[in-house]
């Protein structure tokens, strides 16, 4: 006995097309994603599109701030995020001069200028909050 060809609908294109056309998401009860793999490269493609058309300096941002209903920070979690930046720099810089091979040495060369821009970043907040 064989299964019938089951077809799914995207719900973006409304194309049917068969389930492997489909990412798998184990999460759903079908194991599969509701938007067909060539919808979500267009999406993805765009997506990355406008990360590009943003200036480099501005795409560095501090995640992580615990933002109040009115969307305003304090001083304090801006300045206690900043010195955990400063303790993540360490211990990437600490990487960086551990580093045995180039691969490894240019990933934590990567992630050192990652941290550097995340804490200028932090202290150029720290800066605005604090003339404010």
């Amino acid at each position: 006995m064989t299964l019938p060809d089951i077809e799914q609908t995207c719900i973006r294109c409304g194309a049917k097309q068969p389930p492997g056309r489909f990412a798998v998401n184990r999460r759903r009860r079908d194991n599969r994603n509701r938007v067909c793999k060539s919808c979500m490269a267009e999406a993805s493609a765009a997506r990355e599109a406008d990360l590009r058309a943003v200036p480099v300096d501005e795409r560095v941002t501090i995640r992580g701030f615990p933002v109040f209903s009115n969307g305003d920070l304090t001083i304090e979690t801006i300045v206690a995020r900043r010195d955990e930046h400063i303790i993540l720099l360490g211990a990437a810089c600490q990487r960086w001069r551990e580093a045995e091979d180039q691969e490894d040495r240019d990933a934590a060369r990567e992630a050192l200028v990652y941290r550097a821009r995340q804490l200028l970043e932090a202290e150029r907040r720290a800066k605005s909050c604090s003339e404010a």
